[in-house]
């Protein structure tokens, strides 16, 4: 096999959109190549090396004393190899650095290693991002290769006509490690996955709780200390479930029959949710917030109902949530059934040819 390396410099053993995104990375490259990573795993019996120790922030300096740190194995690895990967999910100013770095390293061992860099964007460009862009291309060496990515058709129109160059769309890879097996009784567990940020509505998360005290409708919450300061005396939720482990987070997302995500429009109506892929992959039925990229699945899909209009207004929620609880299992097979046309394109299978057949041509 052909020999490329990534430098990564996320965490491995966590249920973060990235840190996921990374795992799935992983798939990607040690399916087709010889890799050499951040993660400490083993491929084909073979010890994998461990150039950048897994951090758990995007902390700029961190990165950089991590680079230097490791800077005499990029040093072998950049002499001794005719092609070197580096794969970055974020664009800051520490990823021109970790470029520059690699370009004076090629330089001073008069090395004729290809570099390509694969830049994924899940986000739009702050205002930072968009000045220091150009010039980051401007400084590339020719004989470097750009190539773009993202996984949303929103944000490929919207960054390629921001930087006037090719932009390919990748499907969303999350899937779980496992099936789900989905749960038969008459009760509607609730779940709200991920850290619960302003983003993420949990301003309205405590509305849509207080609102449902009934006896057929569990919510199963995450272990975070603001929802058992917030809920820990109420009757119907349930804050058993820890989720500080990629397993954890996969056992939770299990355990719920109706996940909600209540994000705003303002931050989700062009970029994309891991949580919502996963949520359809393990054949949970989901309720999003009206005009984000979430609806516009669902609504292609033909699950027009499980869109709301304005979770601020409780009995619009209430309703919805009710009607599922009242007909739970016709209802998850009809979800299963209609949400099977959205991993066509997003799965690991498809993520690999396009990611791939883009980094080599």
């Amino acid at each position: 096999m052909e020999k490329v390396y990534s430098i990564d410099l996320m965490i491995n053993d966590s249920h973060s959109a990235d840190a996921i995104y990374q795992d799935c990375l992983y798939k990607c490259f040690t399916n087709n190549f010889n890799l050499i990573t951040s993660s400490k795993y083993k491929v084909d019996d073979k010890h994998i090396l461990n150039i950048l120790e897994p951090i758990t922030n995007r902390n700029p300096l961190k990165k950089l004393l991590i680079l230097f740190k490791n800077a005499k194995t990029i040093f072998n690895i950049t002499r001794i190899n005719d092609d070197f990967i580096l794969i970055y999910q974020s664009f800051f100013s520490s990823e021109i650095i970790i470029t520059i770095f690699i370009f004076l390293l090629n330089k001073i061992t008069f090395s004729n290693t290809r570099i390509t860099i694969g830049l994924i964007m899940r986000f739009e460009f702050s205002k930072f991002q968009k000045k220091i862009f150009p010039f980051f291309v401007k400084i590339l060496p020719k004989t470097y290769k750009l190539v773009l990515f993202t996984d949303t058709t929103e944000l490929q129109l919207i960054h390629q006509k921001f930087l006037r160059k090719k932009v390919t769309l990748l499907p969303i890879p999350h899937t779980f490690p496992c099936d789900c097996l989905n749960n038969n009784d008459k009760i509607l567990k609730i779940g709200f996955p991920g850290f619960p940020r302003k983003e993420k509505g949990i301003e309205l998360i405590e509305k849509i709780i207080n609102n449902l005290q009934t006896k057929n409708i569990v919510f199963n919450l995450q272990d975070w200390q603001i929802y058992k300061s917030t809920f820990s005396n109420i009757e119907n939720v349930n804050l058993d479930f820890k989720t500080i482990t990629r397993n954890d987070y996969t056992s939770y997302v299990c355990s719920c029959d109706l996940i909600i995500l209540p994000y705003t429009n303002s931050n989700y109506l062009n970029r994309s949710s891991g949580i919502f892929a996963e949520s359809l992959f393990a054949k949970k039925i989901v309720l999003v917030s009206n005009n984000t990229w979430m609806s516009k699945q669902l609504q292609m899909m033909g699950l027009n109902y499980f869109v709301v209009s304005d979770f601020n207004n409780t009995n619009e929620f209430q309703s919805k949530i009710m009607y599922i609880a009242n007909n739970l299992i016709q209802i998850k097979e009809e979800f299963a059934f209609k949400s099977k046309s959205f991993f066509e394109f997003h799965n690991q299978s498809v993520f690999n040819s396009i990611f791939l057949e883009n980094l080599k041509n």
